[in-house]
């Protein structure tokens, strides 16, 4: 736990160091030459901790190694076993193979966190916070496809290339079949643009807001319940996940955690954003599918390895709230200070529940 908080501290002090710009809404902005500064040393600090890590460190550490160490991914899609094939021909040492997924991984997400994110600092807060670097530990396959799915994201909100973004989806698929789910982001490409308009108006209706946010309560609940009938739904898109029902994975439940504050979130997004910004849909369609399976997640833990495809989102989208919302100053005052209290709450208790086995933390030469 240590190396965590002297590492995350380091990265306070040079976020710090770097937010000496203007302020706007209580998200700073700072200049592209100390961006780049900011987030290539999280970069280095984040790799270098996972990469480091003793094969005790993550639930799947131990798994992986033994795998790459016996040469045995012949069960791993196609980029996964050029990767590996290439990886071994330089090392056949585990810890090499954590450190390239951790660059990887931690690269292209902090890429596109530098493409779309109106606080880079504030992102990478959430990106610990809400444990979503440290799910990278364990699904290393599946971690640098989400991370490949999340920079297609970025450009599908900007409504760049769709070609990029389809390259980017093939490439995701190459190394996990999991990574077709990002196909539902191709529907911000036909997203009707509007205009841009004065935050602080009232322009909404609460009756529509909280009559959408019933519903998807409504869907979440009715999945939780019928829980059958949400493993039939998901073993139609991914026939190849049928195996694990009759794994250990079948008796494993998940936390109440998730499903309690993603969905706290989707209705602070949903009542706070105005109506008619034009990114509000965009990172509301994420939201609502997170939600709903982090309810199915209560029941069968394993949907876990589904929801990072679209849990991800929260690191662009909360900061993207705080700017873009009705309130005055003093009011984003307290909603900047609740959602920080929010994260780092959710981060001590997910620490105190043995996330992913990532605590306690050991060096690979300590081990």
């Amino acid at each position: 736990m240590s190396i965590y908080m002297i590492a995350f501290s380091f990265l306070v002090l040079i976020s710090l160091s770097v937010n000496n710009g203007k302020i706007k809404g209580y998200i700073v902005e700072i200049t592209l030459c100390r961006k780049r500064f900011f987030l290539i040393t999280s970069l280095v600090v984040l790799s270098f901790i996972e990469g480091a890590r003793a094969y005790s460190v993550g639930s799947d550490t131990a798994l992986y190694a033994f795998l790459y160490s016996n040469n045995d991914f012949s069960s791993f899609e196609i980029l996964n076993k050029v990767m590996l094939c290439t990886l071994r021909n330089i090392s056949t040492s585990p810890t090499f193979y954590f450190f390239i997924c951790a660059i990887l991984t931690n690269g292209i997400i902090l890429y596109a966190i530098y493409r779309e994110s109106n606080c880079v600092t504030y992102s990478l807060f959430i990106f610990i916070s809400f444990m979503i670097y440290f799910t990278s530990f364990n699904a290393l396959r599946q971690a640098i496809a989400y991370a490949l799915v999340f920079l297609a994201y970025t450009y599908s909100i900007e409504k760049a290339s769709i070609v990029k973004f389809i390259t980017l989806l093939i490439l995701a698929i190459g190394f996990h079949t999991s990574a077709i789910l990002g196909v539902v982001y191709l529907i911000n490409y036909f997203v009707k643009d509007e205009k841009e308009i004065n935050c602080k108006k009232k322009n909404f209706s609460f009756a529509k807001e909280f009559l959408l946010l019933g519903i998807v309560l409504i869907i979440a609940v009715f999945f939780y319940i019928r829980i059958d009938l949400a493993v039939k739904f998901g073993s139609k898109i991914l026939p190849g996940y049928v195996r694990y029902l009759n794994s250990r994975y079948a008796n494993e439940v998940g936390g109440i955690r998730q499903p309690v504050v993603y969905t706290l979130i989707l209705i602070c997004f949903r009542i706070l954003v105005p109506s008619k910004d034009k990114k509000k849909l965009m990172f509301s369609i994420p939201l609502v599918i997170s939600v709903i399976l982090s309810f199915i997640h209560l029941r069968y833990a394993y949907v876990s390895r589904f929801t990072c495809y679209f849990d991800i989102t929260i690191v662009l989208a909360i900061p993207y709230m705080l700017e873009n919302n009705i309130l005055n100053k003093k009011s984003k005052c307290v909603l900047n200070v609740f959602v920080s209290m929010l994260a780092i709450i959710y981060m001590g208790y997910s620490c105190y529940c043995g996330y992913m086995q990532v605590i306690p933390y050991s060096f690979v030469w300590n081990a």
